[in-house]
């Protein structure tokens, strides 16, 4: 099972009669479900109980057959010594890289008939494969640097897109380029760079489907839930939209059907 887990302060210091307590609630997602999970923490109390306080409501999940977190970033630490796994939100990010890439062309004013766009990774893997489907069809320029899997990949996207393996364009074309990073791998920051790790573009963050965000914890934001429905498969990944933080959001970009070639002038 997977549980979404959150340490709220009560507002009140500890009295003499204050035990531990621990919410949980079951909420539908579908055909499936998830659980929430709420420690109260009371004002004042020091870092090393806080932490008992958790080891404690961390074992209390297990128990209960929980073996994935969706948490907040400090407790991710302690989920693994407790011999759990974490929810990233790198998962978003990967699964939703053509999304995310049409979001930031349209964020920085680029038409995509007049975008370039560069692959970068380790390995042609399923979410390479699905980001160079999504913007073959849409993008004037399409470029993959991938050191296994490269030639099968630019094969792929001749057939279907009839586009020629290339490794740059005319300069008047603005670039962007979609790293898709190794674990551990040190993020960048570019103005001509998607990272696809955490907080890879400024400003942008994807959104869950409609459908599911009448179930998302006040509290968590929406990245986290939109990685922990994918991780659960609770939803897939041309359900994602993207949005900008700052704002109220907006319709996010989803995946088209790929049955037929989309148009590319490259």
């Amino acid at each position: 099972m997977i549980a979404y887990f959150e340490t709220v302060d009560t507002g009140k210091k500890r009295g003499l009669f204050w035990k531990k307590h621990l919410e949980t609630q079951l909420l539908p997602v579908g055909r499936a479900s998830f659980l929430t999970a709420c420690l109260a923490v009371p004002q004042g109390m020091g870092k090393r109980k806080v932490e008992k306080q958790v080891e404690w409501a961390m074992g209390q999940l297990k128990k209960r057959g929980v073996h994935r977190l969706a948490i907040e970033e400090q407790w991710r630490r302690k989920a693994l010594e407790m011999g759990m796994l974490t929810v990233k939100e790198g998962t978003a990010w990967r699964q939703g890289a053509g999304q995310g890439a049409l979001w930031v062309l349209r964020s920085r004013g680029i038409p995509l008939e007049q975008a370039f766009c560069r692959l970068e990774a380790q390995r042609c893997d399923r979410d390479v494969v699905r980001c160079a489907r999504i913007l073959g069809g849409k993008v004037r320029y399409l470029s993959v640097s991938i050191k296994v899997g490269q030639q099968k990949l630019e094969e792929a996207l001749y057939e279907q897109f009839g586009i020629a393996p290339q490794q740059s364009a005319p300069p008047e074309y603005p670039c962007l380029r979609i790293r898709f990073p190794q674990p551990g791998e040190r993020a960048e920051r570019g103005e001509d760079l998607l990272m696809l790790s955490d907080g890879g573009w400024p400003g942008m963050e994807f959104a869950p489907p409609q459908w599911a965000m009448e179930q998302k914890p006040p509290r968590m934001g929406d990245t986290l839930y939109a990685a922990m429905l994918l991780e659960s498969g609770l939803c897939r990944p041309e359900d994602l939209g993207v949005k900008g933080k700052e704002t109220k959001g907006e319709e996010g970009e989803k995946q088209d059907d790929f049955s037929q070639p989309g148009e590319n002038h490259a």
